[in-house]
């Protein structure tokens, strides 16, 4: 059994994004889980589709707690990206929507959001579609037989919050002052960040038009190259001395030069191409 202490590797953590995907989208069982059930099936589906090694495989105990941490950051990646929707303009293209979903990753986390493989595997579960403009239906309720050591989960609310105090002090000045200030600092990191990732999308570009102007003019040198070869065969074959030749081989040669008269004819307008002398006595 793997050591739930170690640190989590990118392709566990998108394994357990898949393996909870697939196991709560059962439309009898999905929403209304007992929670050991449920992490007993995670673990297993985890198991049958691990492509590593099986002795490094984590309990479900660990499964379930490192995925309440990374759901909560997948959460906040989706609640971005419907930000981020919502601001950017129309006719912009997914890369400005990316920019600013990172903007906001980044205003919230202070890092950039990392885990691309997990939210390519959770991002069609029910749990992390855009929210309609109705108000969501509730989840259906637990029969009364569950007992305590098998408590439904609410796949839609697994993470639980604190409720605030009644009691809670007003916010002094000093304090007002203080969260402007990180505020205010925290803004220009954002900024710093927007730029910053808008420039990699740039260079990006760069790179690709770069590479398609060098492969189109390793293109046009191959082809000036290839024709260049090809009129020194024409030329070889147009001087070619068929005077000593037997009947046969000044046939042959004849049909050679015939071929080749026939093509400069029909290219001799369409390019700059060298075009061999022909041979007057031909």
């Amino acid at each position: 059994m793997g050591d739930p202490n170690t640190n989590w590797h990118p392709s566990e953590e998108e394994q357990l994004c898949a393996s909870w995907a697939r196991v709560t989208v059962c439309p009898i069982t999905g929403k209304c889980q007992a929670v050991n059930k449920l992490w007993q099936k995670v673990h297993a589906d985890f198991a049958e589709n691990w492509v590593g090694d099986l002795e490094k495989i984590r309990p479900p105990g660990a499964l379930q707690s490192h995925f309440r941490n990374l759901k909560a950051y997948l959460k906040d990646w989706h609640n971005c990206l419907i930000v981020a929707k919502r601001r950017v303009q129309s006719g912009t293209n997914p890369m400005d929507d990316f920019i600013q979903a990172q903007t906001e990753f980044f205003q919230k986390r202070k890092k950039a959001f990392d885990k691309g493989g997990c939210w390519e595997a959770i991002k069609d579960h029910s749990s992390f579609k855009d929210p309609p403009m109705s108000p969501h239906e509730q989840s259906p309720l637990p029969s009364s037989g569950a007992s305590q050591s098998e408590t439904p989960i609410n796949l839609d609310d697994e993470e639980g919050v604190e409720p605030l105090s009644p009691h809670a002090r007003p916010m002094g000045q000093k304090q007002a002052k203080e969260l402007k200030r990180k505020g205010k600092k925290a803004q220009a990191s954002v900024e710093e960040m927007a730029i910053a990732i808008r420039s990699i999308a740039e260079t990006n570009q760069a790179s690709v038009d770069l590479i398609k102007k060098r492969d189109e003019d390793n293109r046009n040198i191959a082809m000036r190259y290839l024709a260049l070869e090809e009129a020194k065969e024409d030329e070889r074959i147009m001087s070619k001395d068929t005077s000593n030749m037997t009947p046969p081989s000044k046939a042959w040669w004849k049909k050679r030069k015939s071929e080749v008269k026939a093509k400069t004819m029909s290219e001799s307008g369409s390019s700059g191409c060298y075009i061999p002398e022909f041979d007057a006595q031909e």
